[in-house]
């Protein structure tokens, strides 16, 4: 069922604190959730950089279903590649806050809990790309992608933004990650 990942580079590199930039000619897909209680919703933000850390594509999408954070997490990765697909970016690099949810995604085992189809959905959209690592980041290190979430949530809107229309709020938090990584 997932026997296409035996073949494939899939590592969990260690937890960093701060964002990095990916290698040269490669694109990073960073996604996060966030959740507001009082409307009992959910949204999920990413960003696709590329090596010198500048966005090609931000987005966010509203998830209005009562779920898990897990699973909203998976959502988030499932929807950022599609996302990305759909926009012609192929990403190398996947990086997300949830351990639980980059351990779901690149379990080789068959997974029976209540987040394993749609592990299974974003193990089945791997397969149509190459190499691909992703790699577990702490919140201080994902905080583009964490910020493009809440602003889901505050503003009750879906968007797909490229850099001609970042908001100036967005390239802050960039060139923030930015100067940190070097």
């Amino acid at each position: 069922m997932v026997s296409f990942f035996a073949a494939k580079e899939i590592s969990i590199a260690a937890s960093p604190e701060k964002w990095f930039v990916p290698p040269v000619n490669c694109l990073r897909l960073d996604v996060d959730v966030a959740y507001n209680e009082r409307l009992n919703a959910f949204a999920f933000g990413g960003v696709v950089r590329n090596h010198e850390g500048q966005p090609l594509l931000a987005f966010g999408r509203l998830l209005v279903k009562p779920i898990s954070v897990t699973k909203a997490e998976l959502l988030a990765i499932d929807g950022g590649l599609r996302i990305a697909r759909e926009n012609e970016f192929q990403v190398q690099i996947i990086s997300s806050d949830s351990l639980l949810a980059v351990q779901a995604v690149t379990c080789l085992e068959e997974d029976r809990s209540y987040v394993g189809s749609i592990a299974t959905d974003v193990r089945y959209l791997l397969e149509q790309q190459g190499d691909i690592n992703f790699i577990h980041v702490r919140r201080s290190a994902n905080s583009v992608a964490h910020a493009l979430a809440a602003f889901v949530i505050f503003s009750s809107s879906q968007f797909t933004w490229d850099p001609g229309n970042f908001p100036f709020w967005l390239n802050k938090l960039v060139m923030m990650d930015i100067s940190i990584s070097l």
